[in-house]
């Protein structure tokens, strides 16, 4: 039976500082079943668009995925357009008759929740965790705090906002093997980079010369970098358990820990033919890791973060080598007291990977964005990334080739001393290595850039 959308209506949602108005519905029968919903926001700053279905006056559960265009991060003062599919619905098949639809603008929620064992069609794959939803006093989330409290050191911008972060979700294994969690992060601009002078570390070379730092590694000359989209990060890398729930879709997830899936090359994750051609484009390969994660979910800019994205994220508002907001390190880069808290690296991490989510998060609510793998980014390495003021930088057009070549990686793993475990410290490997000593300290998170 085809699905038939007959009648429809609809009311504006309220927020504090929006309004839906000039709201034109079309159905594009008979040559599609799609539903064109056409409208205008009134809003002082972007915010999110939610679609409410009601068949009768009753609330008809919908997934996600069933609606794309303008609404996970609209402006005002043009024509917005979101897209109702009833073929990625729970209904396809049925008539559906009298449906009025609900736009309702709204702060962009905190948290992000994707279950990867149910179908995209599925109305409960996809979960929006609004501030009110952790904080009431019947929440089923558990505990949270505020950013604050995992500021422990000074070097905190002033610019920085507290947040809420939901320490719960450590308490569930669902969260590291069925379920992704993803963070909100807002636009904005900070330093990337490292002023190791404005620390009190005189170098002519950037870094101390007890470091005995190689001739070759990337500099990280401070710079102001301005990013104009938000974007939603998994709070943990990518999990085994995750992972295979993407790529075989079978139960061997089941005999997992909650170890990070490690062993990822960058050509696997995005492809080996459209996938290397960041930042000229952003296509991926049909059959890379990456496109089977955006199938199964139904979010088409799921993708690895730029390196000015991932450090942003990393920092939370922090402007010292650590997120925690500290810069205490041993005086030959070794070691660090407050990097233990933070990370697994050289000096407590037993010369083994560990499960994930086991240290302190940042201030936005990030765990292991420091140590215990390396996280594979968009971008060429390149040698420098200079002193000039950028926005949205994408990277290098082409690998800088000094001192070796590849795509960069973050974070820094178990295997590294503390000097090169810092929310600025940056490597890079080839994006199809083969090397049997490196492949298991790669792995990926998820960012969801907003568009």
């Amino acid at each position: 039976m085809r699905t038939f959308l007959a009648a429809f209506l609809l009311s504006a949602g309220l927020a504090s500082a929006a309004t839906v108005d000039s709201v034109v519905v079309r159905q594009r029968w008979p040559w599609s079943r799609k539903v064109d919903i056409d409208y205008t926001l009134v809003t002082d700053k972007p915010c999110q668009v939610a679609v409410n279905v009601y068949r009768d006056g009753t609330l008809l559960p919908m997934p996600d995925a069933a609606f794309s265009g303008d609404r996970l991060c609209v402006t005002g003062a043009k024509l917005n357009t979101i897209v109702f599919d009833p073929t990625l619905t729970p209904y396809d098949g049925e008539v559906l008759e009298n449906l009025r639809f609900e736009l309702v603008p709204r702060e962009f929620p905190p948290y992000l929740i994707i279950d990867v064992s149910k179908d995209k069609t599925d109305p409960a794959q996809v979960t929006w965790v609004t501030a009110y939803d952790l904080t009431n006093s019947a929440s089923a989330y558990g505990a949270w705090t505020w950013g604050s409290t995992f500021h422990t050191g000074p070097e905190v911008d002033p610019a920085w906002q507290d947040a809420i972060v939901w320490t719960g979700v450590t308490n569930s294994t669902a969260y590291k093997k069925s379920k992704v969690v993803m963070r909100y992060v807002p636009p904005g601009t900070y330093t990337m980079g490292l002023d190791m002078e404005g620390l009190g570390i005189p170098t002519g070379d950037r870094f101390p010369a007890a470091w005995n730092m190689p001739w070759y590694t990337i500099y990280e000359y401070p710079h102001r970098v301005t990013l104009t989209k938000g974007f939603y990060v998994a709070v943990f890398p990518v999990t085994r358990n995750q992972h295979a729930y993407i790529t075989t879709g079978d139960e061997t997830h089941l005999s997992y820990g909650n170890e990070t899936a490690n062993r990822v090359t960058y050509n696997q994750i995005r492809g080996s033919d459209l996938g290397t051609n960041w930042p000229a484009s952003a296509s991926i390969d049909a059959d890379s890791v990456l496109a089977k994660w955006r199938e199964k979910t139904g979010f088409t800019t799921l993708d690895l973060p730029t390196e000015a994205q991932w450090e942003y994220a990393c920092r939370a508002g922090t402007t010292g080598m650590f997120y925690d907001g500290t810069s205490t390190i041993s005086e030959n880069g070794a070691t660090s007291e407050t990097l233990a808290e933070l990370a697994w690296y050289r000096a407590n991490g037993d010369s083994t990977y560990h499960n994930a989510g086991l240290k302190r998060p940042n201030g936005w609510g990030l765990y292991d964005m420091l140590g215990n793998h390396d996280e594979w980014c968009h971008d060429w390495r390149k040698f420098s990334l200079g002193t000039a003021a950028v926005t949205d930088p994408r990277g290098a057009a082409t690998p800088d080739t000094s001192g070796g070549s590849g795509r960069v990686v973050r974070g820094g793993s178990v295997w590294n001393e503390a000097k090169n475990v810092r929310s600025s410290s940056r490597g890079a490997r080839s994006p199809d290595t083969t090397d049997n000593s490196v492949l298991p300290t790669l792995c990926y998170r998820l960012f969801l850039t907003l568009e």
